[in-house]
């Protein structure tokens, strides 16, 4: 079967990504945790590539990982449908989605992180769809 074409973005974003766009407190966890760290820009990315045009809109919530520490999570709802391009990272434990809140991402613009995912992921995406 044939991947439409946001799976192949949302593959190719997954693909670029590394620790130079996130901060030293995620990078040591992403060692362990492949997309730990990665949900903020991960998901502007995807919402200014594609997302925003079909409606997805940025949700935030906390997500409880143990040990009594909480983080926050990012990802793009549109109703009740969930594109969550870094849920992986939570392996097979529960994502509270009903708990989140929809919100704006911190700046009207793509940050730096996210930019630089657009810049990496253009070329191979258009050839690629």
């Amino acid at each position: 079967m044939r991947k439409q074409a946001h799976e192949v973005l949302i593959q190719s974003i997954q693909n670029v990504l590394s620790p130079d766009l996130i901060g030293l407190t995620w990078q040591e966890q992403c060692k362990r945790k492949p997309l730990a760290g990665y949900c903020y820009v991960a998901s502007e990315a995807l919402y200014y590539m594609w997302a925003k045009g079909e409606g997805y809109k940025p949700a935030r919530l906390w997500v409880h990982v143990g040990g009594g520490w909480e983080v926050s999570h990012w990802f793009l709802r549109k109703g009740e449908e969930i594109m969550d391009i870094t849920a992986m990272q939570f392996g097979k434990s529960p994502i509270p989605y009903r708990k989140a809140k929809g919100c704006g991402f911190l700046t009207n613009f793509p940050s730096h992180g996210a930019a630089e995912i657009m810049r990496r992921v253009d070329g191979y995406y258009k050839n690629v769809v």
